[in-house]
């Protein structure tokens, strides 16, 4: 679903030149997937 919404937002540029799309997602395991930031924090004070 997502991909079809870039390929439809890229139609028309595709139509009239080459143009290459790609699209990756990856799912990374969660024991192994280190995040840390304070950003929303920022968010909740809105």
């Amino acid at each position: 679903m997502l991909f079809a919404l870039i390929k439809e937002h890229f139609a028309a540029l595709m139509a009239s030149r080459y143009l290459a799309l790609s699209f990756t997602i990856e799912e990374l395991d969660p024991l192994l997937n280190y995040k840390q930031n304070n950003v929303h924090a920022l968010f909740r004070n809105e």
